[in-house]
């Protein structure tokens, strides 16, 4: 950040929990979830950061596929630095609406009932 001059857009901050955590969430724009992963041959993946950035409202950006997300309107993907700023600039949805569209199919009641569904049932 500092060898490119780049301190006014971006910091290191350590790790966060609890009313830290969501301080810092409340101030961002847009969320950079996994990058790169198809280099160790990962392209399909379900990551928590995609989860919490959507339950957060925040729109975001990451390089694999995730069934869950692809093809949201405020999702973007694969990266390309000048559409990302594009992207970021023309996401026209509320944190609250973000959240809505996730709210009933990705809570840890649903998904933990898929879980036993795919091993009791199938």
């Amino acid at each position: 950040i500092e060898e490119y001059g780049l301190s006014e857009y971006a910091e290191v901050i350590g790790p966060r929990s609890g009313a830290a955590l969501d301080a810092e969430f409340e101030w961002c724009d847009m969320g950079i979830a996994s990058l790169g992963r198809h280099r160790n041959g990962i392209t399909r993946i379900k990551t928590l950061k995609n989860r919490e950035y959507a339950a957060r409202g925040i729109p975001f950006v990451y390089s694999e596929n995730d069934s869950d997300f692809d093809g949201m309107p405020y999702v973007m993907t694969p990266l390309d630095i000048t559409a990302l700023v594009r992207f970021c600039d023309g996401v026209n949805l509320t944190p609250a609406q973000i959240r809505a569209s996730v709210e009933g199919t990705l809570s840890w009641d649903r998904q933990m009932k898929q879980v036993l569904t795919e091993l009791f049932e199938a």
